[in-house]
């Protein structure tokens, strides 16, 4: 299975894909085509071919990440594909999302959403600038 299009809405989903559906309500979507990788005690990650799901026992799906040939978009423009370089044209900022993984950014002022550029390996120059966005995320924001 794969989701082949859907609104991008930051902290709140993707498409029919929501933040907070609990596992059994994802599996009545996803059916049997799947895998799932146990990630902690409370923690489960499920993948189908363009997309993964993040899900926490008592707090349901938390993060929600696609790509590849996904068509849909946040607002109608950001999606995957799209450049840094697009980004501040649209939007005026952005900014690196920080944590343990490099190359991972979001909208500033945007909360719930932040994007993966494509593989630095792939690039002899990188400029994050006109890499393009090869993975979207949709999270759940803390409180």
């Amino acid at each position: 299975m794969k989701i082949e299009n859907g609104e991008i809405i930051p902290g709140v989903g993707i498409g029919e894909f929501k933040i907070g559906m609990s596992k059994e309500e994802l599996l009545e979507i996803l059916g049997d085509d799947y895998t799932e990788s146990y990630l902690s005690g409370v923690d489960w990650k499920l993948d189908i071919e363009n997309a993964a799901f993040w899900i926490h026992k008592h707090y349901g799906v938390r993060q929600i990440g696609v790509w590849g040939d996904f068509k849909g978009s946040y607002k109608g423009s950001v999606k995957i594909g799209t450049t840094l370089s697009e980004i501040q044209e649209m939007f005026g900022a952005y900014e690196e999302a920080g944590g343990i993984i490099d190359a991972i950014y979001e909208i500033v002022g945007v909360d719930g959403m932040c994007f993966e550029l494509d593989d630095l390996d792939d690039w002899d120059d990188w400029d994050e600038l006109i890499a393009p966005i090869n993975v979207i995320f949709v999270y759940r924001i803390e409180e």
